[in-house]
């Protein structure tokens, strides 16, 4: 049993040999492998290659290759199980198979197939996705309103650090920074904002690895009095002065 973190690498270097030459099929769950997406697979002369980057729960099964040619078959089957992180980072091992079979005819002519597979897994770190969305606005004032997110689904195989809240005016490219906190809050304050102007927002994550992709709001969010507008009488109480009413 093979057991790897989500977020992992797998990579199987394997060196084959026979005479004649063997031809290789990677597979899974009794299924042909084939390349794309995560997987790809490199055959050379003597080496092939089979790495699946950033594994899930979806890439837990068992592996096979098979190597076949005019002295048979022979096939190497590893189980595969994929689980949560928590691996220290840099984590690395090794697992080691060695199959032969060789077959001799008549004329004592020697034909052989050989496999040595050596199954390299290891954690490997990127930087967060970006945090989940929407953007939230609430507590809406002339002068701040409240942003909150969610974490990112993928930490990039390290804990987020911390979040960086920035906003820009409508009309302007220019982006300016309202806040960073730590991973424990998902939520900040934009203050210093001018009532009835058009602000957008974005907040990225960062670990140890850097920044994130921002999650940018998607609408223009307007500054303004939580009272709304009101209607101003002015009644006179006495030759002194006024009665204000809203």
């Amino acid at each position: 049993m093979i057991t790897l973190n989500t977020g992992t690498s797998l990579r199987i270097p394997v060196t084959y040999s026979g005479l004649p030459k063997p031809t290789i099929t990677w597979g899974k769950d009794e299924k042909a492998l084939k390349a794309g997406g995560s997987v790809t697979i490199d055959t050379k002369d003597t080496l092939t290659t089979l790495q699946v980057k950033k594994v899930t729960r979806a890439d837990d099964g068992l592996y096979f290759i098979t190597a076949e040619n005019e002295a048979g078959k022979i096939k190497a089957t590893f189980d595969v199980e994929v689980i949560g992180k928590d691996w220290v980072l840099g984590q690395e091992d090794w697992v080691f198979f060695n199959c032969t079979n060789v077959l001799r005819n008549s004329n004592s002519l020697i034909k052989k197939i050989n496999l040595i597979l050596h199954v390299h897994f290891f954690l490997t770190t990127d930087v967060p996705d970006q945090p989940e969305g929407p953007i939230k606005i609430s507590d809406i004032n002339r002068d701040r309103v409240t942003l909150s997110w969610a974490p990112p689904k993928d930490d990039g195989g390290s804990k987020i650090k911390s979040y960086t809240v920035e906003r820009r005016e409508q009309g302007r490219s220019m982006w300016s920074k309202v806040d960073t906190v730590d991973a424990s809050k998902t939520s900040v304050v934009a203050s210093g904002l001018t009532q009835g102007k058009e602000y957008f927002f974005r907040v990225v994550a960062e670990n140890d690895i850097g920044v994130s992709k921002p999650l940018e709001s998607k609408q223009a969010v307007v500054p303004k009095s939580p009272f709304g507008m009101c209607d101003t009488v002015f009644s006179p109480t006495s030759e002194q002065g006024f009665f204000l009413q809203f």
